[in-house]
C-alpha cells in the first residue's frame, strides 16, 4: 500500500467507490487509497442532498483516518464537486491542503446538454460504434435506462414500468445526488487543482478548463483522456487512466 499520504477516491452520481478497485489494482500509488461513500447509500440514513453537506460528513471521515498532514482527493464527476467543496473547507487548516484531481468534473454550469434531438443522435452514434447488433441493443437499452433514472424522481410511474420496482436506498441516492448536483453553487479555491477531461464529448457545450478556471485562483494542469465519461471505467478506460494518474502522482512520491 506505501506509507505516504492517503489518496481518497469520490464516485460519481450515485455511484460507490468500489467502482475504483480496478484503478488501484493497477496505480502504483505508493500510498493507500481510501474510497469514500456517499452518506445514506445503504439506506441506513436519508441521503444528504446538498454538496456542502456530503463534503462536511466525508471530511469528518477523512479526519478519522488521517487528522493531520497534507489531504489527496480524486473527484470523478459529481465526486469532483464533494472533493472541491471539501478542498475549500481545508484551505481553512494550514497544512492540510494537498493534491486536488477532478476527473472529468465540471464546474456549476459549465457542461450544458445539448437538445434532445442531438443528444439521442449521438447515443445513437454511440452505441453503433460499440459494435453487434446484440451490442448495439444492449447499449441502447442501457442508455435508455440513464435517461429514465435521471427523470424517476419527477416520473415515478417511468421509473416502475422501465424497471419493473420501485426505487430503492440506490435510487434515492442517485436523485439526492441529482438535487445536490443541480443546487449547487461552488465558491473560489486558493490553490492548484488537475483537471482529467474526457476529449470525446457529444452531449454537451463546455468550458476551457471544465469551467474551473473561473473558480480557482491558482495552477491548473490539465490532461486530456481518450475514452467517453461513462466509459472510464472499463477496461481500455481503466489502463489509460492509470498511466496518466501515475503520472499525476509522481510529484508526489519525490517529496
Amino acid at each position: 500500500l506505501g506509507s505516504g499520504a492517503p489518496l481518497f477516491v469520490i464516485p460519481g452520481l450515485g455511484g460507490h467507490p468500489v467502482r475504483f478497485q480496478p484503478l488501484v489494482a493497477r496505480l502504483n500509488a505508493g500510498r493507500p487509497v481510501i474510497g469514500l461513500a456517499y452518506p445514506g447509500h445503504d439506506g441506513s440514513v436519508t441521503p444528504l442532498d446538498s454538496i456542502e453537506g456530503i463534503a462536511a460528513e466525508l471530511l469528518t471521515a477523512i479526519d478519522s483516518v488521517q487528522p493531520s498532514g497534507p489531504v489527496h482527493l480524486l473527484g470523478y464527476s459529481l465526486g469532483g464537486l464533494v472533493a472541491f467543496e471539501i478542498a475549500r473547507a481545508l484551505q481553512q487548516r494550514p497544512g492540510r491542503t494537498g493534491l486536488l484531481v477532478m476527473l472529468d468534473a465540471y464546474a456549476p454550469g459549465a457542461a450544458v446538454q445539448h437538445g434532445t434531438l442531438r443528444r439521442a443522435w449521438a447515443h445513437a452514434i454511440e452505441a453503433f460504434e460499440e459494435g453487434t447488433m446484440r451490442e448495439i441493443a444492449a447499449a441502447l437499452h442501457e442508455r435508455a435506462m440513464r435517461w429514465v433514472d435521471r427523470r424517476a424522481s419527477k416520473l415515478p410511474w417511468l421509473y416502475r414500468m422501465a424497471a419493473g420496482t420501485a426505487p430503492d436506498a440506490a435510487k434515492r441516492m442517485r436523485d439526492a445526488n441529482w438535487i445536490a448536483n443541480m443546487r449547487y453553487r461552488a465558491g473560489p479555491l486558493r490553490g492548484a487543482i488537475c483537471v482529467l477531461r474526457c476529449a470525446k464529448d457529444r452531449f454537451h457545450r463546455r468550458a476551457e478548463l471544465n469551467g474551473w478556471n473561473a473558480l480557482v485562483d491558482g495552477p491548473i494542469t490539465m490532461h486530456l483522456l481518450s475514452m467517453p465519461h461513462h466509459d472510464l471505467f472499463d477496461a481500455e478506460g481503466i489502463e489509460e487512466l492509470s498511466r496518466v494518474m501515475t503520472d499525476v502522482l509522481l510529484p508526489l512520491e519525490r517529496r
